[in-house]
C-alpha cells in the first residue's frame, strides 16, 4: 500500500495485491480383474482441479472541491490467470480450460465502465439521509455445479463474452443514520440486480 496527500484539497492511494486461490480433489481409484489368464484394468472416479491467480493494481484519488463536495476517481488494473479440469474415470475429460487475460476494464476487446456515485444530507444535527449507486463487473466468475452425491462443487473461471458471460450488477442503496452522544444507529436498504450469472449443467 502507499498513499500521500499532495496537498488539503488532494489526496491519492495506491494498492498492489496478489491472490491465490486452489482446490484439487482426486477421488480416482483404480482396480484389477483377472480372469484365468486375462487382467483386467479398470479406473474410476473424478479428477478435478481449480487455480485461480489474480495480481492488481489499484490507484484511488480524492479531490475536494468544496467543503460539501468531493470527487473520487481512479483506475484499476487486473491481470488474471485461471485453470481449471473436471476429468471422470481419466477417460472422458468433461472441461479442461486455461485462461489468461489482462484487463484495464476491457475484456474481449470492450471496454466495461463502472460509474458509482454516493450523496448525503443532513436533514438535523444528528440526522443524516443517504443514497448510493453503481455499477459492477466481475470477470472471475464463480460457476455454480450442484452434484447429488457430493453436494456444491463450485469452481471459477474467467469469463469470455461467449460460453461464460461477464456478471453484472447494479446496486441502489438508501438509508438514513442518527448520531447521538456515545450511539451511532445506521440503517440502510439495497435493492440489487443481477446478470450473467453461470450455472454447470451435464
Amino acid at each position: 500500500k502507499w498513499s500521500r496527500k499532495w496537498n488539503e484539497k488532494f489526496y491519492s492511494k495506491a494498492n498492489l495485491s496478489y491472490s491465490n486461490y486452489y482446490s484439487e480433489r482426486d477421488r480416482r481409484n483404480e482396480t484389477s480383474i483377472t480372469r484365468e489368464d486375462t487382467t483386467i484394468e479398470r479406473k474410476n472416479g473424478s479428477y478435478e482441479f481449480n487455480d485461480l491467480k489474480d495480481e492488481t493494481f489499484k490507484l484511488d484519488n480524492e479531490w475536494k472541491l468544496s467543503s460539501q463536495n468531493q470527487l473520487d476517481f481512479g483506475l484499476q488494473s487486473s491481470y488474471n490467470d485461471i485453470k481449471y479440469q473436471f476429468t471422470q474415470n481419466d477417460y472422458f475429460s468433461l472441461l479442461d480450460r486455461e485462461d489468461v487475460r489482462v484487463s484495464h476494464y476491457g475484456v474481449n476487446d470492450q471496454w466495461y465502465l463502472e460509474p458509482r456515485a454516493s450523496m448525503s444530507y443532513s436533514l438535523t444535527n444528528k440526522l443524516k439521509l443517504k443514497a448510493a449507486w453503481g455499477q459492477y463487473y466481475q470477470f472471475a466468475t464463480r460457476i455454480v455445479r450442484e452434484d447429488i452425491q457430493q453436494g456444491s462443487r463450485d469452481f471459477w473461471l474467467l469469463a469470455d463474452g461467449n460460453r461464460v458471460p461477464v456478471s453484472y450488477a447494479e446496486h441502489y442503496i438508501a438509508g438514513l443514520s442518527y448520531e447521538t452522544n456515545g450511539w451511532l444507529f445506521d440503517v440502510e436498504a439495497y435493492y440489487k440486480n443481477l446478470d450473467g450469472l453461470s450455472e454447470y449443467t451435464t
